[in-house]
């Protein structure tokens, strides 16, 4: 079970986290490929930053969550 956190650039929902997902790492992939392909059909330029647990200093990450 893990959770995905979101910071998006839609002005009605910016930030949220979709939580209790089983294979998170799976349907996280899921969604990147999902939003790759609509970036693509929409010529849009910009590109999704996808980080985890211990990626950096003040990654915004306060503890591995259990799939680590």
């Amino acid at each position: 079970m893990g959770t995905i956190h979101a910071d998006s650039s839609d002005k009605t929902m910016k930030v949220f986290d979709i939580s209790n997902i089983r294979n998170c790492e799976d349907v996280k992939e899921q969604l990147s490929g999902l939003v790759e392909q609509e970036r693509d059909n929409k010529r849009v330029s910009s590109r999704e930053f996808i980080g985890g647990y211990g990626d950096g200093e003040n990654d915004g990450f306060d503890e591995r969550d259990s799939h680590y």
